[in-house]
């Protein structure tokens, strides 16, 4: 016995439309983003970063606040940054303990903390020293 499936035309239509939709679109990435989180609850971190062998540049990043910082390719899906250098003081106490790095970034098509590969400052040995953790 066979049996016949019937599909109105709605159904037609529908089944039709979905097979012929074009697959959905992905922006062009044309950033390198990388975000850093303050979540300590009373330590300002005072960080410099450069991206490669530029010149230094220096920030204070405030307890609760956050900063993204962008490279922009020189053309879409180069997917290609210099290196991202950053130093800071560790010891949240009267002195200075530099801590250095290099962070790693995400591809993104805009240059927005949310595209960021994402790093957070928090809280070492009892609240004297801050350390930079990958968040990922």
């Amino acid at each position: 016995m066979t049996r016949t499936i019937a599909l109105t035309g709605a159904a037609m239509l529908a089944l039709t439309a979905t097979a012929l939709s074009p697959a959905p679109a992905s922006a062009a990435d044309r950033y390198a983003v990388i975000s850093v989180d303050n979540a300590t609850s009373n330590a300002t971190v005072g960080l410099s970063y450069r991206w490669g062998d530029a010149g230094w540049a220096s920030v204070r990043l405030s307890p609760g606040h956050r900063r993204h910082f962008c490279w922009r390719f020189s053309h879409a899906n180069e997917d290609q940054n210099p290196p991202f250098h950053i130093r800071f003081d560790s010891d949240v106490r009267p002195g200075q303990y530099i801590e250095r790095y290099h962070l790693r970034a995400f591809s993104a098509p805009d240059c927005g903390y949310q595209y960021g590969h994402k790093y957070v400052f928090r809280y070492e040995v009892q609240h004297h020293y801050v350390e930079l953790y990958d968040a990922r």
